[in-house]
């Protein structure tokens, strides 16, 4: 099973499928609205007239934020709720997209319709959200079982040495152990989704269950697949540093020109979604039949 070939169908299907890219595009950008200006108007709200939130709009300064979280850290107390409320309704839009995005992968596009689109999101929605609250335990889990040996070890290091190599070393071995464990997890899940939507079944645990068996079995597909489709997004991210340090921050054309671009990368960050999706769905549809029932 050749992975490239996968890899380029997935990236076939992206491109051609820019009505879609732009629907989620534009649902992603309404969401960021709904979750940023709320917040920002609440902030200055509570600020008042200090200049503490002007301080971060040119560059991240460690000064200003210390200043700012000393100044304003009971007030903004209140907003730490908010936060999670915002961050617990951007999963439940990213769990009602994903049904709709992976019927038009199963249909290859071939009849979209917002109607059709959003039929398919609200049949898969509570299903789905079931793996996604499921694989959120998880990551909780794991964070705690590597974080907390690492801060002690971290801890004890900090006691004893002089130099920082063995501090960096053990955070280094945490971050990647992180890495490679919660992508895993996170791979349990996409997979479950779709055993769930190819198979229809309902049960969430055993399909789960079927996922662990499915990724390990296939770990040489299914990860390497993975980490390809992972360098995408960091290619992404270095070209929109990259035009950042070139262009610099300035007022007009180049104030537009960075608008533009970064709405640019915005778009082509959820095309490199579908790209992923859409990839990790071929390759799953590839493996023999008793592995995916």
């Amino acid at each position: 099973m050749n992975i490239v070939k996968i890899y380029l169908r997935g990236a076939n299907f992206s491109i051609r499928s820019w009505q879609l890219v732009t629907l989620l595009y534009l649902v992603h950008t309404l969401l960021s609205l709904v979750l940023v200006l709320p917040f920002y108007s609440a902030m200055k709200d509570t600020i008042g007239p200090s200049m503490a939130l002007e301080n971060f709009h040119k560059s991240f300064q460690f000064t200003a934020w210390t200043e700012f979280t000393r100044d304003f850290s009971q007030k903004m107390q209140v907003f730490a709720g908010i936060i999670g409320y915002a961050l617990l309704f951007s999963l439940f839009v990213q769990v009602f997209l994903k049904g709709g995005i992976l019927a038009m992968i199963r249909e290859d596009y071939a009849r979209f319709t917002i109607k059709r689109f959003a039929e398919a999101c609200g049949i898969w929605f509570m299903r789905f959200l079931q793996v996604s609250l499921m694989v959120l335990l998880l990551h909780l889990v794991l964070a705690f079982l590597i974080w907390l040996p690492a801060s002690l070890i971290l801890q004890h290091q900090f006691t004893l040495t002089l130099t920082g190599q063995s501090l960096i070393r053990t955070a280094l071995i945490a971050l990647t152990l992180h890495f490679v464990l919660g992508s895993l997890v996170f791979l349990f899940g996409e997979y479950t989704r779709y055993i769930l939507f190819v198979s229809g079944t309902k049960g969430v645990f055993r399909a789960f269950r079927k996922a662990v068996v499915l990724v390990l079995k296939k770990i040489y597909l299914v990860y390497p697949l993975f980490l390809l489709l992972l360098v995408n997004g960091i290619l992404l991210s270095l070209a929109w540093f990259f035009l950042q340090k070139v262009t610099g921050f300035g007022t007009g054309f180049t104030l537009l020109f960075l608008v533009l671009m970064q709405q640019a990368v915005f778009w082509l960050r959820n095309m490199l979604r579908l790209w992923l999706t859409a990839s990790q769905f071929y390759l799953y549809s590839k493996f023999p039949t008793p592995l995916i029932t």
